[in-house]
């Protein structure tokens, strides 16, 4: 596969990052993730809003800030992609104390599909206090959930969601939903806005659902008949249990099943 490494299309085999920037030093880097499905980059302008808002929050600056979206049609083309994932790039070389100039890395990763089951079964979370610093950036530290990995696996856990204080966050890969008495919650804030999320939120509105985006508490935990994640990988996923703590019946819920089912469908919409 082809990638854009810093101006030029090479060979992905030929990536190289260089040892002495601030990305493999100070692990001080920006990036983005989104799908390509039936050749079509999905939510593309969403993703590329926020991935340049991290570069204005981490004060980072590349040469082809402006170009991203011809880079990723180039890319695609190149490539003759159909169905994969791309991740983006921006790694900073040394700080100067204003805009940092970083180099841009566009490129196709492979990643397998979550099985169905997990869909209609559900899947265990683990749960820790963290708060991510900088959270509205989409950054490359995941220090934490990478640190908590092998308390993952202990109990099959795909993510881990962090609270601070009393208050919940998000996973370190996505964001949680709860819904309570007919009513769905999601977290306002010290998190990173999804894009999946974004899309559930507005699918949520237009299926007359009630939505409150607020703070959440950890208690609230204990009173909810469902949970489900968002991310970009696992779409909408009903969590089961959480700290191996049962969450409702130990299925995927009627909101969260009714939600996975119209997202779906917005998807392969959005790629015709």
């Amino acid at each position: 596969m082809l990638a854009f490494i810093n101006g030029i299309f090479d060979y992905d085999s030929h990536l190289n990052f260089p040892v002495h920037s601030l990305a493999v030093n100070r692990g001080y880097a920006a990036y983005e993730f989104f799908e390509v499905l039936s050749g079509k980059p999905l939510f593309i302008e969403r993703h590329l809003a926020r991935f340049r808002n991290t570069l204005q929050l981490m004060r980072l600056t590349t040469a082809f800030t402006d170009q991203l979206e011809d880079i990723i049609q180039e890319l695609l083309a190149k490539n003759q992609i159909k169905n994969a994932f791309i991740k983006i790039l921006a790694l900073p070389q040394q700080s100067t104390g204003s805009e940092i100039q970083s180099d841009l890395f566009i490129f196709p990763v492979n990643f397998t599909a979550f099985p169905e089951s997990a869909y209609t079964q559900g899947i265990p979370l683990l749960m820790k206090e963290y708060q991510r610093f900088l959270p509205e950036a989409k950054s490359t530290d995941y220090l934490a959930s990478e640190y908590y990995k092998k308390e993952m696996v202990e109990i099959g856990a795909v993510d881990v969601l962090y609270y601070s204080g009393n208050l919940l966050r998000e996973t370190s890969r996505g964001n949680v939903f709860l819904v309570i008495d007919g009513v769905v919650f999601t977290p306002a804030s010290l998190i990173l806005s999804g894009i999946t999320r974004s899309v559930v939120i507005e699918l949520i509105y237009e299926l007359k659902l009630l939505l409150k985006i607020t703070d959440v508490s950890v208690a609230m935990l204990s009173d909810a008949q469902e949970v489900f994640i968002t991310s970009t990988t696992k779409r909408v996923m009903p969590i089961v249990s959480i700290n191996g703590k049962p969450v409702g019946t130990g299925v995927s819920g009627i909101f969260t099943t009714r939600l996975i089912k119209h997202f779906f469908a917005y998807r392969n919409a959005s790629a015709k």
